[in-house]
């Protein structure tokens, strides 16, 4: 038996407090019953005992709350399997219950031991133990309806868990009635209707959400994610200084939200710099195309006093493209040893295991960042991107990201695959689309050139979106295969300049040479491409046939050719040993 501190009477009060039933003023003392307890008392009955029926129930009734009182505390304490055979036993000892008294300690008991078989993963035996307690507390004379809600929302997320998303969202619109229904309750409604794209639903319940809690940005920026207008939500803003920032906060996020990223921004940076307004700042940058100033961003982020992760799976998406492998697997590695269990760092785990080229546990790996959150849209558009290297079709997770957040990379891939299967007319509309909901972007122009002809009108918008921005990749990449090969050369280098190098340029650059008759440069390039990026399967394979080698022997690569800063990682190739570091840290994770 655990020995009780004088504190321990504060837990019965509270016990007491949360059953409506439990009275523990009248109660007798346990310790005043001279250790007479429940399991005393099933002793005495072995031995032969006949206590009378009085003296029995009175044994009995306090052997029970000290039981309730032990199991309670092992629960705070997190001894769930302990605490699961003592309430094992009081459940079977107490069932079925038909008193007042009875009923309330078995509830009680219900709803304990079906947290510790929901601690344990097993849904089935704490739904089961939920509704038990469910039935009692809808049958109990004295019950609050806020006792039933909590107890239903518990049921409702044992559904979704086992899942089953679809009946953990009847349950929860049905079971807990909206003025009970908790803010987490709100909240997690809200959640399971985004993951099964019921976004109008959703949109609804994180506004009435921000009714209710209007200090709550999260719930704002989640009914502005789902569609809301702004000028619906605002009206539950507070009229103060902190209502002020939440205003500029959630005009800042409809604009990101709208494509809008210019007045995104200039919003964002009218409010004072915290860790949410670096990482929205940032993302309205990534989203542009602009990844030299969201990674700038991004690096401000250590300086705040935040464990905030948000963001870094796109970190490491920009890092593979670059080619920075070592800084990928160190970025990798530190996520894993502080966060192994949030989607970001899943996310940056997969971008890992591409650049390695194992998409095998790529796909295993991004299909666990979809389990912690099924509604995420950078999921979905990386899970089609693995299953473009696996050779399948990837047309339902691009459209699935597009139902979460519309970005270019998305309608990018679902161009090509419609393309790819010969869809031109679907291809065409999609176009038209992409420039109706991002006027201003560069991206949305490129992915109009890939179908609109003939070839000079394509090298047309090609050259308007680099007078546009400069620093827009895809951009360059596409003029220069309209434009001839030696002002493409030019075209490249000039941007080049302005940009981080990537192996994707220098790469375009070696063909571009081969194609004037310039063997060695070519050449040159592709070693460049292989340098910063080990797995460009291209170079590697021109590099290694010597097929664009000229007589005279390569000058040694030197990272001032390329404009890289002193320190940086160009070398794509991992150790072994840190190679099984990441690999041991990722699977010790889960």
């Amino acid at each position: 038996m655990i020995k009780r501190e004088a504190p321990l009477s504060k837990s019965r009060q509270e016990l007491s407090m949360a059953n409506p039933f439990l009275d523990a003023t009248n109660v007798t003392p346990v310790n005043q019953m001279k250790g007479e307890g429940l399991f005393a008392l099933k002793m005495n009955r072995m031995k032969g005992a006949n206590p009378s029926s009085e003296t029995a129930s009175a044994v009995d009734e306090a052997g029970t709350l000290e039981v309730l009182y032990t199991a309670q505390e092992l629960v705070e304490a997190g001894l769930f399997d302990s605490a699961e055979l003592i309430l094992s036993y009081l459940v079977s000892t107490i069932s079925p219950p038909r008193t007042a008294s009875a009923i309330s300690h078995h509830t009680r008991a219900s709803i304990l031991l079906g947290d510790c078989y929901f601690h344990s993963k097993d849904c089935y035996r704490a739904r089961k133990s939920y509704e038990s307690a469910y039935r009692n507390l809808k049958r109990a004379r004295e019950t609050l309806i806020a006792d039933i809600s909590s107890v239903a929302e518990k049921i409702a997320v044992c559904w979704y868990e086992s899942g089953d998303p679809h009946e953990a969202i009847e349950w929860m619109k049905t079971r807990c009635p909206e003025n009970t229904r908790s803010f987490k309750g709100w909240r997690l409604l809200g959640r399971w209707y985004e993951e099964t794209t019921q976004l109008i639903r959703a949109q609804k319940t994180y506004a009435a959400l921000y009714a209710l809690q209007p200090y709550a940005l999260a719930s704002l920026v989640a009914a502005l994610r789902c569609g809301a207008d702004m000028r619906t939500v605002s009206a539950s803003i507070p009229k103060n200084a902190l209502g002020q920032y939440i205003l500029q906060f959630g005009e800042a996020y409809y604009a990101f939200h709208n494509h809008d990223y210019k007045e995104a921004i200039r919003v964002f940076s009218k409010l004072p710099r915290d860790p949410d307004v670096l990482i929205q700042m940032a993302d309205c940058y990534y989203e542009m195309g602009d990844e030299e100033r969201a990674m700038s961003i991004w690096a401000q982020l250590p300086k705040h006093p935040t464990e905030d992760v948000r963001g870094m799976g796109r970190v490491a998406d920009i890092l593979r493209k670059r080619g920075k492998l070592d800084m990928l697997h160190k970025h990798v590695l530190q996520l894993i040893k502080l966060h192994p269990l949030r989607l970001e760092t899943q996310l940056a785990l997969v971008h890992h295991y591409i650049a390695k080229q194992n998409f095998s546990e790529a796909l295993a790996t991004v299909n666990r960042a979809l389990q912690i959150d099924e509604a995420s849209a950078d999921a979905w558009l990386l899970k089609a991107q693995v299953l473009e290297f696996l050779n399948e079709d990837p047309l339902h997770c691009y459209t699935r990201s597009l139902q979460y957040h519309e970005t270019i990379p998305a309608y990018e891939g679902l161009l090509k695959t419609y393309q790819a299967t010969g869809r031109e007319r679907e291809a065409a509309n999609l176009a038209s689309e992409v420039c109706i909901r991002f006027p201003a972007h560069p991206g949305a122009y490129l992915i109009a050139s890939r179908v609109v002809q003939p070839p000079e009108v394509s090298k047309a918008l090609h050259q308007a979106l680099m007078c546009s921005n400069n620093t827009y990749t895809p951009a360059v990449l596409a003029l220069s295969h309209t434009s001839p090969p030696l002002e493409a050369i030019q075209i490249i280098k000039d941007h080049m300049r302005v940009v981080t190098s990537t192996p994707t340029l220098h790469w375009r650059l070696a063909e571009l040479y081969r194609a004037c008759s310039m063997p060695d440069l070519a050449h040159h390039e592709a070693q460049v491409c292989l340098r910063l990026d080990a797995g460009f399967e291209k170079a590697r394979q021109a590099v290694e046939e010597g097929i664009w080698a000229g007589e005279e022997a390569e000058a040694e690569f030197s990272g001032e050719e390329i404009g890289l800063e002193e320190g940086s990682y160009v070398d794509g190739e991992y150790g072994e040993d840190e190679e099984m570091e990441v690999e041991e840290m990722s699977n010790g994770g889960y």
